[in-house]
């Protein structure tokens, strides 16, 4: 991962063998490094044993920090935050794992999904990355899918597919507020969407790639008006 100004190159590796099956072997440590391209003199950030060796490094826009996580979708692990000039990481959240897309633009929240085995119920929670509890923003029953799909531009939102486990249900897009107010559903269809979902600083529009009929090329649509209302364009 590059940093904002494009000097550093910051990266995850582990510093022993790897067992049979890909993982290293119990007694290793694996390494949060930092590279300056100008000079190629590089620096060991942290090392820790809890740190999966594929573990997802995000980059704050500021690039004053990092956050860690397990990277694989069904993977729950400790999500940490560390100062871009190293030292200890500082533990954000035991829950789930971590994508690009579940830092907010602003830096100060991470959304992740929580299964509770107990309630048969599946959730979509943020937590203060500056520390404090996770408040639950949406939530329904197993196997109800929950998808993050992007950040609103200024941090108060996030686009949320969601589709319930009932037969014959399609997918369905929302807009959830980080306060804690009511979702809004919006009248994009998610199944539209089979990729490369970007929205505009002001919201309005948003861009994406959709999944073709066979033998048929993708089309890339923009959409008009996208919040609240959206009207899809190729």
């Amino acid at each position: 991962m590059l940093s904002p100004d494009g000097g550093s190159l910051y990266y995850m590796t582990a510093d022993s063998t790897v067992n049979i099956d890909g993982q290293p072997a119990p007694d290793s440590w694996v390494k949060l490094m930092k590279r300056d391209l100008a000079s190629g003199e590089e620096k060991e950030l942290t090392r820790q044993k809890y740190m999966p060796p594929l573990a997802h490094v995000d980059l704050s826009r500021d690039g004053r920090y990092l956050v860690i996580g397990p990277a694989a979708p069904t993977a729950s692990g400790i999500v940490a935050v560390i100062s871009a000039s190293g030292g200890t990481p500082r533990e954000v959240t035991t829950h789930g794992s971590l994508r690009s897309i579940d830092l907010s633009p602003d830096g100060r929240y991470l959304a992740f999904h929580d299964i509770d085995p107990v309630t048969k119920s599946v959730a979509l929670l943020v937590v203060p990355v500056e520390g404090g509890e996770p408040r639950t923003l949406m939530r329904g029953p197993a196997p109800q899918s929950i998808a993050t799909v992007a950040w609103g531009p200024d941090s108060r939102s996030l686009l949320v597919s969601s589709k319930s486990p009932a037969e014959g249900s399609k997918q369905e897009l929302w807009r959830v507020p980080v306060n804690g107010a009511s979702p809004q559903k919006l009248d994009l269809d998610p199944d539209q969407i089979a990729g490369g979902f970007i929205l505009s600083p002001d919201g309005k529009q948003a861009a994406f790639w959709s999944a073709p009929p066979p033998k048929k090329p993708a089309e890339i649509w923009v959409t008009e008006n996208f919040l609240p209302a959206s009207t899809a364009r190729k």
